[in-house]
């Protein structure tokens, strides 16, 4: 799961979907493949099919002189599909990559508060670079529900961010600088770590 925002801007008024990941090529989403979108308001959901006569065509941008795939989509259809939702979740499968919007509502947080107290307690990492010091914690029993990482360097801002999400895939990572978030933009979790800064 990913979510990318920048600088603490939305762009399109919440109509647009940007992804840039090496692992589109993996799931058959490369430069050129044709896709369609499928949107369902009630279930919050945004999908994406490879369709050999889909409207969409994944483009390209260079990334340290290699091309990555891109899907950059906007629309009513996908604000709507999206509206009100606090989180977003994003799985990538074979041909298909699916944006799942999340409601807090009322019963998960109850659930939540009543969690079983012999499941792993949950954290947030801030600064969490490749995952390093996540690894650690899931090794000795947490379950990482989010992370935060942003490097402050142009043109490789997702650097470790990427890393990080090839060894914890189910992990919502926020690439963006830390200071641009309040604590209701992120999930209700156990404990929060924050590693040492970079810089």
């Amino acid at each position: 799961m990913i979510i990318h925002q920048f600088l603490g801007k939305t762009t399109y008024n919440g109509e647009r979907i940007y992804i840039d990941k090496a692992i589109l090529n993996e799931v058959g989403f490369v430069p050129g493949a044709k896709y369609r979108t499928i949107t369902d308001q009630e279930k919050n959901i945004v999908e994406f099919e490879i369709d050999l006569k889909g409207p969409n065509k994944v483009s390209k941008k260079l990334r340290n002189q290699n091309p990555v795939p891109v899907i950059d989509k906007t629309g009513h259809d996908i604000r709507a599909a999206l509206k009100d939702c606090a989180q977003i979740k994003v799985t990538f499968e074979q041909e298909r990559v699916i944006i799942e919007g999340i409601k807090l509502t009322a019963d998960v947080l109850y659930e939540t508060d009543k969690m079983n107290q012999t499941e792993a307690l949950t954290t947030i990492s801030f600064c969490a670079g490749s995952g390093i010091s996540s690894q650690c914690l899931v090794e000795s029993g947490f379950k990482e529900i989010a992370a935060v990482e942003w490097n402050p360097k142009e043109g490789k801002e997702h650097k470790f961010s990427d890393i990080y999400m090839k060894n914890h895939s189910d992990t919502i990572m926020y690439n963006l600088p830390m200071q641009m978030l309040e604590a209701d933009h992120l999930p209700k979790v156990d404990l929060w770590v924050a590693t040492l800064d970079c810089v």
